[in-house]
C-alpha cells in the first residue's frame, strides 16, 4: 500500500459502520518499514474504540519491517502486536485470549537465527 486510496477509505467505513469489537489484522498489512506512515493513517481512518489484534505476515518478516515501530503504530491506534505473545480482550462479557505465535521461517529473515521461545 502506497497510498490511502478509496477502497481502503470504504474498508475503514463499513468497519466503523459495523462497530466490531475487535478487529484481527492478520499480516501481511505493509512490505516495507517505510510505509508505516501509510498503515497509521489507514488505521486512523478506524474508530479508535475499536481494539485491534495483529500479527506478522510473510511480506512484514521478507520486509525486514521494525517491530519496534509495527508495534507503536498498532498500540497508538488501539491495537496490539503479537508476538509469541498472547492478550487477553473483554469482549461482551467474556474474556478472549488471543494468542500470537511468530513463524519460525519467517522470524529468520528477520533475525540470523530462530530465537529460543
Amino acid at each position: 500500500m502506497d497510498e490511502i486510496r478509496y477502497f481502503h477509505k470504504s474498508i475503514a467505513k463499513r468497519i466503523n459502520k459495523e462497530n466490531s469489537d475487535l478487529i484481527a489484522i492478520t499480516g501481511d498489512s505493509i512490505n516495507y518499514t517505510n510505509k508505516l506512515p501509510v498503515l497509521d493513517s489507514f488505521l486512523g481512518l478506524i474508530d479508535p474504540h475499536i481494539k485491534m489484534v495483529a500479527i506478522m505476515g510473510n511480506r512484514e518478516y521478507r520486509g525486514k519491517i521494525k517491530i519496534d515501530a509495527l508495534e507503536q503504530v498498532y498500540e497508538k491506534h488501539n491495537g496490539k502486536l503479537l508476538i509469541n505473545s498472547s492478550s487477553i480482550f473483554n469482549v461482551k462479557n467474556r474474556a478472549l485470549n488471543i494468542i500470537g505465535v511468530i513463524d519460525l521461517i519467517g522470524e529468520t529473515q528477520i533475525f540470523k537465527s530462530p530465537r529460543k521461545i
